[in-house]
């Protein structure tokens, strides 16, 4: 069996690019998590 993990990102309110740059530095370290663990997959949109 084969795991994975989807994301849709988006970006919460005030709108900013500290904001942004949290939302996708949080994302992007999730992943290298669940590529040290073992899943096989990444989707975001």
């Amino acid at each position: 069996m084969k795991f994975g993990i989807f994301y849709e990102l988006s970006v919460p309110r005030p709108f900013s690019r500290a904001n942004e740059w949290l939302t996708y530095h949080n994302a992007l370290e999730q992943c290298r998590v669940a590529d040290e663990v073992g899943f096989d997959h990444v989707w975001a949109v």
